[in-house]
């Protein structure tokens, strides 16, 4: 039987079309709401790029080296549009508090096997969009 087609968009993906169509504090939502459905799912194994990174982590040229990279640039990319889109008046900080939570939460989804790492990831998120929307005197 096919999947239905949800099925095959991933949390990137996710948060992406939240952020083209969402309201400020529903952008950032969808980042905790895309973990949640990737955790949910009977094919996660954590992250492909954080477990290439640890295999490769003493062959600094190896050529994975770069699309580590090039992810890791995108994603805080993608993080830095959702904070500015938020309204935080230092988005480059903001992006990389929420990829630090990110990356915890996924480790811990992983390692731990805790998939509902995502609510405490998700208030400790909230928390820093609040400060920093606060700071730059736009409500959420």
């Amino acid at each position: 039987m096919p999947r239905p087609a949800t099925a095959t968009i991933g949390p990137r993906d996710r948060i992406l079309n939240a952020a083209k169509v969402g309201a400020p504090a529903m952008c950032v939502a969808a980042l905790w709401d895309a973990l949640d459905q990737w955790f949910a799912t009977e094919r996660f194994r954590g992250s492909f790029i954080a477990n290439a990174a640890t295999e490769l982590c003493g062959s600094p040229n190896h050529p994975g080296q770069a699309v580590i990279a090039q992810h890791r640039m995108a994603l805080r990319q993608l993080l830095e549009d959702l904070a500015r889109k938020a309204g935080a008046y230092d988005p480059s900080d903001l992006a990389a508090e929420l990829q630090l939570l990110l990356d915890g939460a996924v480790a811990m989804a992983a390692v731990d096997h805790r998939p509902a790492v995502v609510a405490g990831a998700r208030r400790l998120g909230n928390t820093a969009v609040r400060r920093q929307v606060a700071g730059a005197g736009v409500g959420l």
